[in-house]
């Protein structure tokens, strides 16, 4: 997505927001810090793709 679509969605968002996590043969699922996700977004472009997406309560990378 695009960084400020994924802001704003982050944003909007309410409840528990939960990151993919993976250690290259493992897929784990964990409950992310939202200010957290917000500040990591904001040092990007605003008009940049930032390869993550936000999906139902998941935040994961969009392509690998």
């Amino acid at each position: 997505m695009i960084a400020k679509d994924l802001l704003r969605a982050l944003r909007a968002y309410k409840g528990p927001v939960f990151v993919e996590v993976s250690n290259g043969t493992d897929v784990h699922v964990v409950q992310a810090v939202k200010s957290d996700l917000l500040a990591l977004i904001r040092d990007v472009l605003p008009t940049q793709e930032t390869g993550y997406t936000l999906s139902g309560d998941t935040f994961g990378r969009d392509y690998t």
